[in-house]
């Protein structure tokens, strides 16, 4: 059975009903509240010596909603919004500064937003929200330019109904036995969805509450001889909230054989630091938790494939689908896979990946700082005359030809390069006095590499460049 936990939304809210209205309604109004406040903010934190500035117009489409689909006379009506709700629209420039407008009377169906400073690769984000705070329409449009001291024109923005319509399984349905999929309409612009489910209309302790990025849920756990309400939320940020569709119900009978674990989730990455790893993968439907499952091989050619059997078990991590692995040793390479579990069973694990922890503070110039890369190419600033640059690149071939090449002026300062391998050993090195440093070696295994250079007497610009051919 789906463990139970008080009613309410997320943040704490409680409520003993469960209805077409709820306390999201507060948590929308707060974040909503707050929306406004940083908006106002960051509007009046613009520079006010800016002199170059322009408005920008728009005209608003309704689609959907409770009256899309009515005719009057031979036309068909595209959706309205209340008399009671208002327009809010939001211009957002290329450099994330944000100018709002409105509110706007539904009924005026268009609106101008005044001293925004000119450019190009604007968008216009548009919200109808009612009286409860909730966004009833949303819509959105990109490419818009600023020119300065004209009403720019954004043309039609399309502003679509948040209500999803919930579809499967039908309303009152029976479901007799195995795994039950929630399915409902996608809402164009959210970024996920937050449902919830009771085993009671008037109950005040909730199944289920969750967000996902699908317009679907699959449901593992369910018990027999109870009757389940659910209803969804679209979501357009974690302060933005839609409207609650309809409540539905269904029920299982008193002889309902419950479904099996849920699926392994499909996506595993690692993302590696000095002594530490940080681990992310995609959530698996119907999941209550995961396990982390890891090995530690010295080469790549000791790496084996995880089983539940040859391998350290991190557990329970909850429905926290991140996690940082600590205290790790670098050089090392560390093979991760990960499982979901709820009451029924654990999955099979999720596809493998490997990674080595950086076995030094390597980094890379200018943005690409603490990343991996696959190719270095360009100029780079002057080399650290106390420690050089240390990068680390990503071989993904074996038995393949490395070949490093350093290119600066050697009167402005002498440079000279190393190649480590992932466990800090020293493969070879370059040291000439010429305006190049060359190094050209055989790769048996693919992994990560790494590449210091360093002052020899002073600082230096330098080019750096690295392939893989095959030998």
């Amino acid at each position: 059975m789906m463990q139970k936990t008080k009613l309410g939304a997320p943040g704490g809210c409680r409520s003993a009903q469960l209805g077409a209205k709820s306390c999201l309604g507060l948590h929308a109004a707060l974040f909503v509240l707050l929306f406004l406040f940083a908006c106002s903010e960051a509007t009046q934190s613009i520079d006010s010596t800016q002199t170059e500035s322009g408005s920008v117009s728009f005209n608003v489409k309704w689609v959907g909603g409770p009256d899309a689909g009515d005719k009057i006379g031979s036309q068909t009506l595209p959706g309205s919004c209340p008399a009671d709700s208002v327009v809010e629209a939001t211009i957002f420039t290329a450099e994330s500064n944000s100018y709002k407008g409105g509110p706007w009377p539904c009924s005026s169906r268009k609106g101008v937003i005044n001293n925004i400073p000119v450019g190009k690769n604007m968008s216009l984000v548009l919200m109808v929200v009612n009286n409860a705070d909730e966004i009833m329409y949303y819509g959105e449009k990109s490419g818009i330019e600023v020119l300065a001291n004209i009403e720019n024109s954004a043309g039609d923005i399309v502003a679509e109904y948040s209500m999803p319509v919930l579809s499967s399984p039908e309303n009152g349905a029976t479901i007799s036995d195995g795994n039950l999929i929630l399915n409902w309409s996608p809402v164009a612009g959210s970024t996920d969805y937050y449902f919830v489910i009771t085993d009671g209309l008037d109950s005040e302790y909730i199944v289920l509450d969750a967000t996902t990025y699908n317009n679907s849920y699959t449901l593992t756990s369910l018990a027999a001889d109870t009757t389940y309400y659910w209803y969804v939320v679209a979501r357009y940020s974690e302060a933005d909230y839609g409207l609650e569709t309809d409540v539905w119900s269904f029920s299982t009978p008193a002889g309902y054989t419950p479904g099996g674990p849920p699926p392994a989730p499909a996506e595993l990455y690692a993302y590696p630091d000095y002594e530490e790893m940080t681990i992310s993968w995609s959530a698996a439907q119907g999941a209550e938790g995961y396990y982390l499952y890891y090995r530690i091989a010295s080469y790549w050619d000791e790496i084996q494939v995880i089983t539940v059997d040859n391998s350290f078990k991190i557990e329970p991590l909850g429905t926290d689908t991140i996690h940082i692995h600590e205290n790790l040793t670098n050089g090392l390479i560390y093979s991760y896979a990960v499982a979901a579990y709820n009451n029924a069973g654990q999955s099979d694990l999720s596809p493998q990946t490997n990674m080595v922890p950086a076995w030094s503070n390597s980094y890379q110039p200018s943005d690409w700082e603490n990343q991996w890369v696959s190719e270095i190419l360009g100029y780079f600033p002057l080399v650290d005359e106390d420690i050089g640059d240390l990068f680390v690149i990503d071989v993904q071939d074996d038995e393949a030809l490395l070949q490093i090449n350093c290119q600066f002026w050697n009167v402005d300062g002498d440079l000279d390069m190393v190649l480590y391998d992932a466990t800090g050993f020293e493969l070879d090195f370059s040291e000439s006095d010429t305006d190049n440093e060359y190094i050209e070696y055989p790769i048996e295994w693919r992994g990560l590499y790494y590449i210091w250079i360093f002052p020899f007497d002073s600082a230096n610009i330098y080019d750096l460049r690295w392939t893989v051919s095959p030998y």
